[in-house]
């Protein structure tokens, strides 16, 4: 008869032990910090590309938005010249953006360069940038304006397009998506609603099985 003997468990098989955990603790920990300097390395990447832009589009004619547009108008830049050989117009053409058109194209509604467009067309754009808040994805205004509403306002209201309504007078097409939650319906919905009250021709379009898209 075989002897009685205590079975005997693999290291697969193994009780976890205060040691065992105390290793696998650690070895979380050098991957918590190896991510951690990955997100860090990306953050200062984001930064530094950030304040080039900044001053590339306050420092020369082709990034400064309102220089460059006036130069290509004018035909003063290369691209200028190209249609001036084509015989291309722009007297009908229209500016488009989507998502974050605070930036160039809600914008420029309440500002002189909104003017300078037979139409604006935006999608999924911003009415006002306190509104972001209601966003499901808090990082943009807190990356964008430098931190929340109550420590810099002022960085939130120098690029609010809703500062300026009583200058919105460019005919507008306003494009938004019902299942949108990083800029939901309500701020198409705001700016079609200023529009139509101030006697903008306007439309607008909503897709209602669409999110967040550009």
């Amino acid at each position: 008869m075989a002897e009685n003997v205590a079975p005997t468990t693999g290291i697969a098989g193994a009780t976890p032990s205060l040691q065992m955990y105390k290793q696998e603790q650690v070895k979380l920990k050098a991957m918590l910090e190896q991510r951690n300097q990955v997100a860090r390395r990306l953050a200062a990447i984001e930064s530094d590309i950030e304040t080039k832009e900044a001053a590339y589009l306050d420092s020369t004619p082709h990034g400064n938005i309102i220089a460059g547009f006036d130069n290509y108008i004018k035909g003063t830049s290369g691209a200028g010249a190209q249609r001036r050989k084509q015989g291309n117009t722009e007297q009908h053409r229209v500016f488009s953006r989507s998502s974050i058109s605070y930036r160039p194209g809600n914008w420029i509604q309440g500002n002189e360069l909104g003017r300078k467009f037979k139409a604006l067309v935006c999608h999924d754009g911003v009415f006002s940038t306190l509104n972001q808040w209601s966003t499901e994805e808090l990082f943009f205004p807190l990356h964008d304006f430098g931190g929340p509403i109550w420590e810099n306002r002022a960085t939130y209201e120098k690029w609010d397009p809703a500062t300026k309504l009583a200058n919105w007078s460019t005919p507008q097409l306003v494009i938004h998506n019902e299942l949108d939650y990083r800029l939901p319906i309500s701020e198409g919905l705001a700016m079609f609603n200023v529009l139509q009250a101030r006697g903008v021709p306007s439309r607008f379009l909503m897709f209602p099985d669409e999110n967040h898209s550009r």
